[in-house]
Formats: C-alpha cells, structure tokens, sequence
C-alpha cells in the first residue's frame, strides 16, 4: 500500500513509496510521472509546448504566460528542453521536405523562364532567436522571391552545454554568424546546380559577398523598406549630435570638404530651426518611399534623391540647369481646385514645409 506521495516539480513527476504489509522495516521506492504518454494531460501539455517552440518562445515566455498569468502547472525546464529535443529532427525533415519540393517545382520551369532553376530570383535574410547581433541561437533562409517558397537554410547555436544540435557548436561570434551561415546556403545552391540571377536582401554586407563568391554573375537588389528604415535611424542618430562623428568625417571629408565645418547652430531644437527635426526625417522617409515608387530606372532614383537633398529640402526648386519636377510649381489656395490638377486660381509658389538650413 502507498504510504506517501509526493510531488516533485512543476513537470508532474511524483515519488510514491511502498511500505510491505508484513515487514515494517522495509520500503519500496517508485519514481514515475503524471505526464503519462496517452494521457490527455501529456497530449495537450505537448501540443502547447510544441506551440510555444514553433512560434520562437523560450521556457522563460512559457513559464511567465502558463504559472504566471494562467496559473497552469507547466512543465519544467528540463522537461521543455526534451520536448525540444524530440521535434528537432521532425522539424528538420519538414524543412528538408519543402526545400525539396520548391527546389522541383523550379527545376520543371523551362530554364529560360524567369524564376527557373536555370534563373533564380532569391531573398534571403537572417534571423535571431533574440533580436540583435548578441544572440546565441542564429538562422538562414533562402526563399524564392516569386512565390515565397523555402529552398535553403542554416542554422548555429552557440551554447556551450547545448545537446540538441548534432553537429558542432559555433565558435565565432555572432555578428559573423549571418555571413558564415550565407556562404553556407549558397555555396549549396551552386553544387545542387542552381543559378541564381536576382537576390533581393537587406543591407548586410557579408551576404551580398556570399553571392559574388558563388554566384559571380547574380544582381544583388536592396530592400527599399530596409534602405528606408536605415536611412531614418541615421538621420535620428545625427539629429542628437551639434556636429558630425569623426568617422563621418573621415569617410566623407574627400568627396564633401564642407562635412568637417557642418554643425547645429541653434542652442535649442524649436519649430522651424532649420534642423533635422521629428517632422524632418518623416518627410524625409515619406519622399524616400515616393522615389521608390516613382522612379523605374537607378539612375533616375539617385538623381531624384541628389536633388531631394542638395535642393529640396532647403526650399529651393528652380536652380542653374534644373528644377523640381515631382511638384507642382504653384499650389491651391482657394482649396476649390482639384488635387491631381494644376490650381486654377492664382495660387501661391510651392514651399517645402520642413525646411533644412
């Protein structure tokens, strides 16, 4: 008969002891668990932990939204590492699985289609377990960019006592974890025969080389919602700062002399200061994403952001050999006119309305 039952942790493990009707001085010990397979507590306790895994929470968002919040018994942390553990391989042959199919669906394409096997058109990108270059755990993705179908992928951890990853554990850094897992996918998409023929990508360095290594004759294209993003965090970044960087300096001193005087003359940031203001660098984000839109060769996108630049923004519009073409000249005033027509009425000259001085 039991005469004690324990419970031990938060994964259902229980320590139940015997003691012999007929002999007092002797215990039997039984360790076993709630979380017995076929239960229907082990199927649903599996299916949420298996939830958690797949939509990137770790055991800490699992155990603050289960104990914390729900007040539900979880399992425990070493209970979710073997969960993780068991689906590791699964989740690799589903993956193995679509990489193969879209890897066919592109090799039946005629080769002189665009998007065949023969002609590739790829984005890839890498992501972080923890968002930033400071993550343990790193993944790489190549998709077809028509159809957004998986057809390679990497991936490293970095943790020391880590043994869910068969192979060896990366020893780099992980800023160097994108461009090494790159070099890794296409390096295979060229022995697996494929020719990749357009990459679109963020602004990562070391991936667009990886492309030039394997893929020589491949163009790389940038995202223009990422080169717009960028462009808006540099703008912040120097609308804290009098002056620019010595960096900055260096970099530009050659091409733009003036770079080295340049600074903030005003003592403090108020409306209509001429500085890189709020309003500023909205405007600035709003006209970047008009270029993108507008403009259907690079060159005519660089000259219209040159002008944007060197012009525009200082409310000049009419300049020795050119103008503003992307506006109008005059604007409404009687607020009768049409939008998308020239201002019947007298109307006033265009002005910019976040001037930079």
């Amino acid at each position: 008969m039991p005469v004690k039952v324990k419970q031990v942790g938060l994964g259902g493990s229980m320590n139940v002891q015997f003691t012999c009707n007929c002999c007092g001085l002797r215990n039997v010990n039984f360790q076993g668990s709630l979380l017995v397979e076929g239960s229907k507590r082990t199927v649903v306790s599996l299916a949420v932990t298996v939830a958690f895994i797949i939509t990137g929470h770790g055991f800490a968002k699992f155990s603050k939204t289960l104990n914390s919040c729900l007040g539900i018994s979880a399992l425990s942390k070493n209970r979710y590492y073997e969960v993780l553990t068991l689906i590791y391989p699964h989740v690799n042959d589903i993956l193995d699985d679509m990489c193969l199919e879209e890897q066919e669906r592109m090799q039946e394409k005629a080769d002189d289609e665009l998007g065949s096997w023969s002609r590739a058109v790829v984005t890839s990108d890498g992501v972080w377990h923890t968002r930033g270059h400071f993550s343990k755990n790193g993944s790489f993705i190549v998709k077809n960019y028509m159809n957004g179908g998986l057809l390679w992928y990497a991936h490293k951890c970095m943790r020391g006592k880590d043994k869910v990853v068969s192979e060896a554990l990366f020893e780099g850094t992980s800023k160097s974890m994108e461009g090494i897992m790159s070099d890794e996918c296409y390096k295979r998409a060229k022995e697996e025969g494929c020719k990749v023929e357009v990459v679109w990508q963020d602004g990562d360095s070391s991936a667009a080389k990886s492309v030039k290594k394997h893929h020589p004759e491949g163009k790389v294209y940038k995202c223009g919602g990422h080169v717009g993003r960028a462009h808006v965090n540099q703008l912040k970044e120097a609308a804290k700062k009098k002056d620019f960087t010595e960096g900055i300096k260096a970099k530009y001193r050659t091409k733009f002399p003036e770079v080295t005087s340049s600074k903030c003359s005003c003592v403090r940031h108020r409306a209509g200061c001429g500085c890189l203001s709020d309003s500023f660098i909205k405007a600035a984000r709003i006209n970047h994403f008009c270029c993108l839109q507008q403009c259907n060769e690079p060159d005519e996108y660089a000259r219209r952001m040159r002008v944007l630049a060197k012009y525009h923004c200082r409310d000049i519009h009419e300049w020795d050999g050119g103008e503003c073409v992307f506006h109008r000249k005059k604007v409404c005033i009687c607020k009768k006119c049409p939008e998308d027509e020239e201002p019947k009425c007298d109307g006033e000259p265009y002005k910019t309305k976040n001037t930079l001085k």
